[in-house]
């Protein structure tokens, strides 16, 4: 009899261990899952946070490209304005520019007035060497000064020099296409060097500009 109490408690402690250890177990699992949903839940938010981030940076990168893309067209803006103004302040071809106007700065056009009167006395008196010197100031004073050029141009042609001359001339058409004294001058020039079809092809083109020029201006041909 006492050997089969000592078996039921022996049963009864082994069935109490096994019901401990499932609760044990039990609770392990328990825990285990637990972690796993934190962790899970950890992760979810984590990613939420990232796809707002991306969506954050997103964002940001439109505004900085439709900036950037206002400020160019901006630039471009200000690009063609600015080609357009230095376009308007170019020279146009046969006429001089506004600053070759005597009188145009810090007194320099009387200065140059005076030259170009002494000058041409000087021409006039065959003195062509000292008219030179005067003409070559005038052109360091206002190098777009067509009238000067052609002044030169005559007192090289009384010093012989006759393709400085010419040069002069041309130089002087360039400044102003519509001078017809750099015309008469270079016709002048073109007899004396016996090229009489040239000569007559520049008395013609001053007879044109200025229909009234006096004709004992112009050289007769030899």
């Amino acid at each position: 009899m006492a050997a089969t109490n000592s078996l039921e408690t022996g049963v009864a402690r082994s069935r109490e261990d096994r019901s401990g250890l499932a609760n044990l177990a039990l609770q392990v699992v328990g825990q285990i899952q637990s972690q796993q949903q934190a962790t899970l839940r950890a992760v979810q938010e984590s990613s939420k946070q990232n796809a707002e981030t991306i969506r954050s940076l997103s964002n940001r990168l439109r505004i900085a490209i439709a900036v950037g893309i206002l400020l160019t067209g901006g630039l471009l803006i200000l690009l063609w304005y600015v080609r357009a103004v230095l376009r308007s302040l170019k020279p146009r071809p046969g006429a001089a520019p506004p600053f070759a106007t005597p009188g145009s700065a810090n007194g320099i056009g009387p200065r140059i007035t005076s030259l170009l009167a002494v000058g041409e006395a000087l021409l006039e008196s065959k003195q062509a060497s000292r008219a030179l010197v005067c003409f070559d100031e005038v052109l360091v004073l206002d190098e777009h000064n067509a009238g000067a050029y052609v002044k030169k141009g005559a007192a090289l042609e009384q010093l012989g020099r006759l393709e400085d001359a010419l040069a002069c001339y041309d130089q002087a058409l360039s400044l102003d296409v519509a001078l017809s004294d750099a015309y008469v001058g270079k016709g002048a020039v073109y007899n004396r060097l016996e090229r009489y079809g040239e000569a007559l092809e520049c008395y013609d083109k001053a007879a044109r500009l200025r229909p009234a020029i006096n004709i004992s201006q112009i050289h007769s041909l030899q």
